[in-house]
């Protein structure tokens, strides 16, 4: 990615400003307001990137199948690859459903390709729900978590709407495991502003302490070693409570963990 010369560091304020200038303290996120919505998420996708490469980190990340297998492969071939690795994957379903049997609402969700995992957040009030093309295993027209508004962003893009205490909660799904380190700080800096008092950011990922290592590489949108102490890392590093966790047994040779993170 390009290095933005740092005399362009006057653009961030302004997209942040003038973003924060059409959202108004009073502000509304509704359906009704399409255009306002449209215009908004062009911001926090541009505000987003001029802040990432003014840092000329990260090359973006977008989806493996489109970028890089035709290179390799027919678009067939890869979907035929891609539905095989989902078999391998199944979601701490049961430890999921635990965690929101005491969730607050409303809720900030990012969007799971398992409709399984979908249906259990469905249960709640989500108000904004992220559907990050990020995520590999997602296929596309199959349904998929809705929300009163609906972003299609990576999940770090979409956190620039955050910019008030509004949700209850913020699931991430297993959306930890796709962003570098210095990604998932900055997402955990910018829930503190998003949460209400008391709120909580929640997701899971497969702990690498507890997983073997082939299988746990054979996921590919899986960028770093996930561990509780990383999380735990990341939490202190964000001024938020120490986490909670939840284990679930190792199957096929992946652990999940869910984590739970209060805001103090």
């Amino acid at each position: 990615m390009a290095l933005l010369p740092k005399y362009l560091n006057f653009l961030r304020r302004l997209i942040h400003k003038t973003r924060r200038l059409i959202l108004g303290p009073d502000w509304q996120r509704s359906t009704d307001a399409g255009l306002a919505l449209a215009a908004l998420d062009r911001l926090a996708l541009l505000e987003s990137q001029v802040n990432w490469r003014l840092l000329g980190l990260p090359s973006r990340i977008e989806n493996l199948k489109m970028e890089r297998l035709p290179l390799l492969a027919d678009g067939n071939l890869a979907e035929t690859a891609l539905a095989h690795m989902r078999d391998f994957e199944e979601p701490p379903l049961s430890l999921i459903d635990n965690l929101f049997k005491h969730a607050g609402n409303p809720l900030c969700a990012v969007s799971s390709w398992c409709q399984k995992e979908n249906e259990l957040i469905a249960r709640n009030l989500i108000k904004l729900a992220i559907i990050d093309p990020m995520d590999v295993f997602r296929v596309p027209g199959e349904p998929t978590l809705r929300g009163e508004v609906s972003l299609q962003l990576s999940i770090i893009d979409a956190a620039a709407r955050w910019t008030g205490p509004e949700f209850s909660q913020i699931w991430l799904s297993n959306g930890i495991e796709r962003l570098t380190p210095l990604q998932q700080q900055v997402l955990f800096l910018q829930a503190r502003t998003g949460l209400r008092s008391g709120g909580v950011i929640a997701g899971y990922f497969a702990d690498y302490a507890r997983c073997d290592a082939g299988a746990y590489w054979g996921h590919p949108s899986r960028l770093r070693p996930i561990t509780k102490s990383l999380i735990e890392h990341l939490a202190a590093g964000a001024g938020l409570a120490a986490p909670q966790f939840q284990d679930g047994v190792a199957t096929k040779g992946i652990a999940y963990s869910v984590f739970e993170i209060r805001l103090k």
